[in-house]
């Protein structure tokens, strides 16, 4: 009687969890309702069969530019260029590394966590271990020149596609920093100090610039900080890397780069900028004076006006209302502090002919634009490959390697659009890895049940 119960309620629960999974894969995306449907109908099949008969599916109502999916992309323009320092005797092949990494990209999982996966699905594939030690052979210039190279060939894909010229115009662009948490020890090389985020004090970071117009947000370049390299000489290599690729309209920045030696070199080799300017002391009482109709909205800034033989230029920096607070006022400010918030100061070196508020409001809501390598920040991190590694090396092929792939994302979606086709693929193949994650989960179960019941029908026979 305890073996037929415990049978009864296993199967009830694995039919629960069936109609759950199916339930909420309908919530997100009504349009893959048939593909929801394999799970229904695919009682009495091995997870291999289950998973082949989702992708099958997935690749119908996704594929598109004369037949290619996003698979074939990886297939063509990755894998040719991609390459490891293996010997003569692997029993692993480079296609067999080049799959392992984009399963652990697309997943987001651990090397590790990837093993034991495709261990549960009976998948024969390289171990964490072996892959670590291959990838620990690179230099810092090998990867970033295998990157590069990577971005180069997606680049020109792009360019063979659109028409018009439309690559060949000027862009705007934003360059930034992110960091990586880390959670290690202190005296670990390449890690830098910051202000507390995610627990921690310590980060890996990385500068990247990206083009921010919409359906193009490649990010064109990417570099790691180190605790001793100086911002202007980072800024540099990023900008002239992206010139290979485009030609920049405008760059955009926060207000961490508002520093003379970042500034002068821009005016310098006459790229225009936009960003917000530090509330400094003299900054300061020009936003009082403007605030008491003494001054004017927009002024000739230098950062060394005594200094008789300074190299420094001359650049704009203009205020406009903070239109948030000004609602929100309720009272006559009173104190420096309250009326310093009503302001937004921005400077940039573009040419201001016409110096009214409404004009210099336009330009100031162009800085919103930069918003977009946030984001593609954002999307990086949905095909990160997780370790938890304190070489350097390591941690760089994963975040690097990721963003060639969100790039590969964003030129899928490009081409897309161009051939006219109203297709898109979510961030990082997300609806796609949530099914596989969630018909994982059910299959394991299954066989999990199955096993039970092979032990509890043989302890009833006996």
């Amino acid at each position: 009687m305890r073996g037929i119960l415990g049978f009864r309620r296993y199967f009830e629960y694995s039919k629960l969890m069936k109609n759950i999974i199916i339930k909420q894969l309908r919530k997100m995306r009504r349009k893959f309702k048939k593909v929801c449907n394999t799970l229904i109908t695919s009682h009495g099949e091995t997870i291999s069969e289950t998973l082949s008969k989702i992708f099958r599916r997935l690749n119908k109502q996704e594929s598109g530019i004369n037949g290619k999916t996003l698979f074939n992309l990886f297939e063509s323009i990755i894998e040719p260029n991609f390459w490891l320092k293996l010997g003569n005797n692997t029993i692993y092949k480079l296609k067999d590394y080049f799959n392992f990494i984009i399963f652990l990209s697309s997943f987001n999982l651990t090397p590790e966590g990837g093993t034991q996966l495709l261990k549960s699905l009976s998948v024969v594939g390289p171990n964490a271990d072996t892959f670590l030690y291959h990838l620990k052979k690179f230099t810092r210039k090998e990867i970033m020149e295998l990157v590069e190279k990577l971005n180069q060939r997606i680049f020109q894909e792009a360019k063979r596609f659109l028409r018009h010229g439309v690559i060949k115009k000027a862009f705007k662009v934003a360059i930034d920093f992110t960091d990586r948490p880390y959670y290690g020890k202190k005296s670990t090389p390449s890690i830098v100090g910051g202000k507390q985020k995610a627990s921690t004090n310590w980060f890996y970071r990385f500068a990247a610039i990206t083009i921010i117009e919409k359906g193009v947000r490649f990010t064109l370049a990417m570099a790691p900080v180190l605790p001793f390299d100086e911002d202007v000489e980072i800024v540099d290599w990023l900008i002239k890397k992206a010139e290979k690729v485009i030609r920049i309209k405008i760059i955009e920045m926060d207000r961490g780069f508002f520093k003379s030696k970042i500034i002068n070199y821009l005016i310098k080799n006459r790229y225009k900028f936009l960003m917000p300017a530090i509330k400094n002391k003299r900054i300061k009482k020009q936003i009082l004076s403007f605030h008491q109709n003494k001054s004017k909205q927009c002024i000739q800034y230098r950062f060394y006006p005594s200094r008789k033989n300074s190299k420094d230029y001359e650049f704009n920096v203009f205020f406009v209302k903070n239109e948030s607070e000004w609602t929100n006022l309720s009272e006559i400010p009173q104190t420096e502090k309250d009326i310093l918030k009503l302001y937004h100061v921005y400077a940039t070196n573009k040419v201001i002919r016409n110096r009214t508020n409404h004009n210099l409001k336009k330009i100031a809501a162009q800085y919103k634009e930069r918003w977009g390598v946030e984001t593609a920040f954002k999307m990086i991190n949905f095909f990160q490959i997780r370790t938890s590694s304190r070489i350097f090396i390591i941690r760089l092929f994963c975040y690097l390697f990721s963003m060639v792939i969100y790039n590969l994302w964003i030129l899928y979606n490009l081409l897309c659009k161009c051939s006219r086709e109203n297709r898109y693929i979510l961030p990082s193949f997300q609806l796609k890895l949530y099914i596989l994650v969630k018909s994982l989960q059910y299959w394991t179960q299954i066989i999990m049940i199955q096993t039970k019941n092979k032990r509890l029908t043989n302890f009833c026979r006996n």
